[in-house]
């Protein structure tokens, strides 16, 4: 139960740090 909810907030925060760096490079230019 935890630890299956720990992966699943892993993957939410590289999905959330993938936009924000998808974010940035497009401001950037």
């Amino acid at each position: 139960g935890i630890v299956f909810l720990l992966s699943i907030l892993k993957k939410t925060n590289k999905i959330i740090c993938f936009k924000n760096v998808k974010k940035s490079f497009l401001i950037s230019f």
